[in-house]
């Protein structure tokens, strides 16, 4: 154990070296204490005076144990920090206090610390206090860091335009966003504790199989075309201990715009049809057409041409009824190929 240091100055200081001797010689627990505690241990006299102090005190304070000795307990919080009278005021009337407060160190710099302080009297009326100190500094640190997130989480979750909620394991809501209200209908103090079927009796079956099972599974589901509140959803569900977390993406506009395409291709498909029955019509009609030509020449106009040859013309004449009947065909040729093919000669056959 370090060196007990002890203060002797007139009468008070006298009394001290007399507590602490007697603390020393009766309790053999508390210089086993301060040679094997993990923590800063300081042993305080009634009059506030520190009378011994352990290596770990001492490094935490950027103090040597004669420096201590010479400091007060007081002198060790940074009484800029309000729950220091507080601390104080416990521990005088209850001879215990606990908290955490932020203490100063001998080059003046100040940390976050948890203490714990107890006061003990033995046999003899000999009074002392044991202040035990846990620097609070990491994970101080690592409880601001998770604060810091879970408000940036908080703040997220309140303004996205997406719905959040949480069940418990027996499907009661246990928080949600403020867009869950404003989807739902319902303020925070309706939901919070209810169940879904109680606030909506007429949801589907297969949504409430869809909660159950993934907590059942524990496992993720996904649902990506949920209908409630008169809009389209995709959902997620994230099983937890505590029960499950649910978000609801609002797809109805990704949905009106899918149904607006499918009417869009339907329509398309029909007109499709329709035109392929109109070609197929055309089509019927062309061949009525080049029929009806074809019959036309082949009896009307064939036939006076070939009286026409057979008449007493001149050599002119029957030159240029040839060429007459000579351009008639080609052009009937190139205007009806498919009815050429059907017909090989338009010059009827002479009797």
């Amino acid at each position: 154990m370090s060196k007990i240091v002890i203060k002797k100055k007139g009468k008070q200081q006298m009394e001290q070296a007399e507590t602490i001797k007697h603390l020393m010689d009766s309790e053999q627990k508390f210089r086993l204490l301060l040679e094997t505690s993990l923590d800063a241990v300081l042993v305080g006299l009634s009059d506030g005076s520190i009378a011994a102090a352990n290596i770990i005190a001492c490094e935490m304070m950027g103090h040597q144990e004669k420096e201590l000795n010479n400091t007060g307990i007081s002198e060790l919080f940074d009484h800029d920090d309000p729950r220091v009278p507080i601390f104080l005021a416990e521990q005088a009337n209850t001879g215990i206090a606990r908290g955490e407060l932020f203490l100063r160190k001998g080059d003046g710099s100040i940390f976050p610390a948890e203490l714990s302080a107890s006061e003990f009297e033995d046999s003899g009326g000999y009074k002392f206090t044991v202040l035990i100190i846990r620097v609070l500094t990491k994970r101080k640190c690592l409880q601001n860091a998770l604060h810091n997130a879970n408000q940036k989480i908080s703040t997220v979750l309140t303004s996205i335009t997406d719905i959040y909620f949480t069940w418990d394991r027996k499907g009661r809501f246990t928080d949600l966003n403020q867009q869950a209200e404003v989807v739902m209908g319902k303020g925070r103090d309706e939901v919070i504790g209810k169940r879904l079927a109680e606030l909506f009796p007429k949801t589907k079956k297969e949504y409430m199989q869809f909660y159950w099972t993934a907590m059942a599974n524990d496992s993720h589901m996904f649902f990506d075309a949920l209908f409630l509140f008169g809009r389209w959803f995709e959902a997620h569900a994230y099983p937890s201990d505590d029960g499950l977390s649910v978000y609801f993406k609002d797809i109805t506009k990704r949905k009106r715009a899918e149904k607006a395409l499918r009417l869009k291709t339907q329509n398309l498909e029909e007109v499709n049809a329709a035109l392929k029955v109109l070609l197929k019509q055309l089509e019927a009609s062309k061949g009525d057409i080049e029929g009806k030509i074809l019959s036309n020449v082949r009896e009307l106009v064939l036939p006076n041409i070939e009286s026409l040859k057979n008449s007493n013309l001149s050599s002119r004449q029957l030159s240029l009824l040839n060429i007459v009947e000579s351009n008639l065909n080609n052009i009937v040729s190139s205007f009806l190929p498919l009815l050429k093919l059907k017909h090989h000669n338009l010059t009827p056959k002479r009797n």
